[in-house]
Protein backbone atom coordinates (compact mmCIF):
# COMPACT_ATOMS: atom_id res chain seq x y z
CA UNK A 1 0.00 0.00 0.00
CA UNK A 2 1.67 3.73 -0.80
CA UNK A 3 1.39 6.16 1.83
CA UNK A 4 2.05 9.78 1.43
CA UNK A 5 3.65 12.01 4.15
CA UNK A 6 1.72 15.14 4.15
CA UNK A 7 2.91 16.90 6.99
CA UNK A 8 -0.08 19.46 7.61
CA UNK A 9 -2.41 16.28 8.06
CA UNK A 10 -1.61 15.48 11.53
CA UNK A 11 -0.21 17.74 13.99
CA UNK A 12 1.36 16.85 17.04
CA UNK A 13 0.39 18.80 20.17
CA UNK A 14 2.27 16.57 22.54
CA UNK A 15 5.64 14.81 22.67
CA UNK A 16 7.37 13.31 25.51
CA UNK A 17 10.79 14.83 26.51
CA UNK A 18 13.37 14.02 24.02
CA UNK A 19 15.88 12.30 24.91
CA UNK A 20 13.45 11.21 28.26
CA UNK A 21 16.17 10.46 30.91
CA UNK A 22 15.24 7.42 33.20
CA UNK A 23 17.60 6.65 36.25
CA UNK A 24 17.28 3.24 37.24
CA UNK A 25 15.46 3.61 41.07
CA UNK A 26 15.03 7.31 41.00
CA UNK A 27 12.18 7.62 37.90
CA UNK A 28 12.56 4.22 36.38
CA UNK A 29 8.92 3.01 36.99
CA UNK A 30 6.08 3.78 35.67
CA UNK A 31 7.50 6.47 32.70
CA UNK A 32 5.06 7.98 30.85
CA UNK A 33 5.83 8.54 27.00
CA UNK A 34 2.82 11.00 26.01
CA UNK A 35 1.42 12.16 22.75
CA UNK A 36 -0.88 13.86 21.36
CA UNK A 37 -2.11 14.48 17.68
CA UNK A 38 -4.99 16.31 16.01
CA UNK A 39 -5.91 15.55 11.91
CA UNK A 40 -6.30 18.22 9.62
CA UNK A 41 -9.42 18.74 8.02
CA UNK A 42 -11.13 16.06 6.00
CA UNK A 43 -8.19 13.45 7.52
CA UNK A 44 -9.88 9.88 9.05
CA UNK A 45 -7.87 8.31 11.43
CA UNK A 46 -7.10 4.85 10.02
CA UNK A 47 -4.78 3.32 12.92
CA UNK A 48 -1.50 4.13 15.43
CA UNK A 49 1.06 1.92 15.79
CA UNK A 50 3.97 2.24 18.45
CA UNK A 51 7.41 0.26 17.76
CA UNK A 52 10.96 0.14 19.39
CA UNK A 53 13.91 -0.01 18.26
CA UNK A 54 17.38 -0.06 19.55
CA UNK A 55 20.38 2.87 18.81
CA UNK A 56 21.96 2.26 15.66
CA UNK A 57 19.45 -0.40 14.51
CA UNK A 58 17.45 -0.27 11.66
CA UNK A 59 14.85 -2.77 12.25
CA UNK A 60 11.90 -1.83 14.68
CA UNK A 61 9.51 -4.19 16.95
CA UNK A 62 6.24 -3.46 17.11
CA UNK A 63 5.21 -3.17 20.64
CA UNK A 64 1.36 -2.15 19.73
CA UNK A 65 -1.16 -1.68 17.50
CA UNK A 66 -4.49 0.73 17.09
CA UNK A 67 -6.08 -0.99 14.33
CA UNK A 68 -8.85 1.51 14.08
CA UNK A 69 -10.06 4.72 15.43
CA UNK A 70 -12.69 3.26 17.26
CA UNK A 71 -10.32 0.51 18.96
CA UNK A 72 -8.32 0.03 21.39
CA UNK A 73 -4.59 -0.71 21.43
CA UNK A 74 -3.94 -4.44 21.06
CA UNK A 75 -0.02 -6.02 22.35
CA UNK A 76 1.82 -7.41 19.50
CA UNK A 77 2.88 -10.08 21.70
CA UNK A 78 1.56 -11.15 25.20
CA UNK A 79 5.26 -11.00 26.66
CA UNK A 80 4.81 -7.18 26.18
CA UNK A 81 2.28 -7.09 28.90
CA UNK A 82 4.58 -7.38 31.52
CA UNK A 83 6.85 -4.33 30.59
CA UNK A 84 4.29 -1.77 28.83
CA UNK A 85 0.97 -0.25 29.12
CA UNK A 86 -0.99 1.56 26.49
CA UNK A 87 -3.62 3.97 27.11
CA UNK A 88 -5.84 5.83 24.44
CA UNK A 89 -5.16 7.62 22.52
CA UNK A 90 -1.57 7.44 22.27
CA UNK A 91 0.50 6.81 25.61
CA UNK A 92 3.06 4.22 26.34
CA UNK A 93 3.90 3.06 29.85
CA UNK A 94 6.88 2.08 30.66
CA UNK A 95 6.54 0.06 33.82
CA UNK A 96 10.06 -0.50 34.88
CA UNK A 97 13.26 0.59 33.09
CA UNK A 98 16.70 -0.88 33.73
CA UNK A 99 19.75 0.58 32.90
CA UNK A 100 19.46 -1.34 29.74
CA UNK A 101 16.55 -0.35 27.91
CA UNK A 102 17.81 1.89 25.90
CA UNK A 103 15.10 2.49 22.99
CA UNK A 104 14.34 4.77 20.51
CA UNK A 105 10.31 4.65 20.73
CA UNK A 106 7.81 5.71 17.89
CA UNK A 107 4.45 6.72 16.96
CA UNK A 108 2.70 6.28 13.78
CA UNK A 109 -0.05 7.73 12.89
CA UNK A 110 -2.07 6.12 9.43
CA UNK A 111 -4.68 8.36 8.53
CA UNK A 112 -6.49 8.99 5.44
CA UNK A 113 -8.73 11.39 3.39
CA UNK A 114 -11.21 10.71 0.29
CA UNK A 115 -8.31 10.76 -2.06
CA UNK A 116 -5.37 8.78 -0.71
CA UNK A 117 -3.81 7.66 2.80
CA UNK A 118 -0.69 8.84 4.43
CA UNK A 119 1.31 9.15 7.47
CA UNK A 120 2.99 10.99 9.76
CA UNK A 121 5.52 9.66 12.65
CA UNK A 122 6.93 10.98 15.78
CA UNK A 123 9.94 9.50 18.06
CA UNK A 124 11.82 9.61 21.23
CA UNK A 125 14.70 8.04 22.86
CA UNK A 126 14.80 6.88 26.13
CA UNK A 127 18.74 6.98 27.67
CA UNK A 128 18.61 4.66 30.80
CA UNK A 129 21.61 5.05 33.65
CA UNK A 130 22.27 2.56 36.21
CA UNK A 131 21.13 2.34 40.05
CA UNK A 132 22.52 5.47 42.03
CA UNK A 133 24.11 4.02 44.96
CA UNK A 134 25.75 6.13 47.92
CA UNK A 135 23.19 8.90 47.46
CA UNK A 136 25.53 9.85 44.32
CA UNK A 137 23.80 10.23 41.60
CA UNK A 138 25.28 9.22 38.16
CA UNK A 139 28.55 11.65 37.13
CA UNK A 140 27.51 14.27 35.14
CA UNK A 141 30.23 13.69 32.70
CA UNK A 142 29.11 10.05 31.98
CA UNK A 143 25.61 11.25 31.78
CA UNK A 144 26.35 14.51 29.43
CA UNK A 145 28.37 11.51 27.63
CA UNK A 146 25.53 9.19 27.28
CA UNK A 147 23.37 11.85 25.86
CA UNK A 148 25.76 13.44 23.28
CA UNK A 149 26.01 9.91 22.38
CA UNK A 150 22.56 9.48 22.14
CA UNK A 151 22.35 12.56 19.58
CA UNK A 152 25.22 11.38 17.26
CA UNK A 153 23.44 8.13 16.76
CA UNK A 154 19.94 9.87 16.06
CA UNK A 155 21.62 12.56 13.72
CA UNK A 156 23.45 9.71 11.93
CA UNK A 157 20.54 7.73 11.58
CA UNK A 158 18.59 10.13 10.35
CA UNK A 159 21.13 11.72 7.84
CA UNK A 160 20.30 8.21 6.09
CA UNK A 161 16.94 8.71 5.59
Amino acid sequence: MLYYLISESVTFTREPSNPTIVIEGVNSSRVLLIWAFSLGKGKMLESVTIERARPGENSRTTIATRPSANDSFIFARDTFRTDYGVRLPATLVLKRVQRTDDYMYFLTVFYSDSLRQGQAEATVSVVAFGKYQNRTLVPRRRMIFRVTEWKTIQNHDSSLM
